[in-house]
């Protein structure tokens, strides 16, 4: 990160989520951004730790997209998505 970002006190969602959790939990390489499959990453999907969903962006964005992730929450919870 620049010294110009740490002077601002601007850190990644991906910084700030490794300071709530300890090491032994899973959190995705990239948060944010776009992701290899040319989705969201990390965001609004599994996450390598079983349980664990981030949800990020405007009211607009969280409230449309969150509506998908409660159904990939569903699907695995009754089997339908195996992560």
């Amino acid at each position: 990160m620049s010294d110009l970002f740490r002077r601002t006190g601007y850190r990644t969602i991906k910084e700030t989520v490794e300071d709530f959790f300890p090491p032994s939990v899973s959190i995705p390489k990239q948060i944010w951004g776009q992701a290899e499959d040319g989705e969201i990453a990390g965001i609004y999907r599994p996450t390598p730790q079983p349980g664990l969903w981030f949800v990020a962006g405007g009211f607009a964005h969280v409230r449309f997209l969150s509506k998908h992730l409660a159904l990939q929450v569903i699907a695995q919870e009754v089997g339908l998505n195996k992560v």
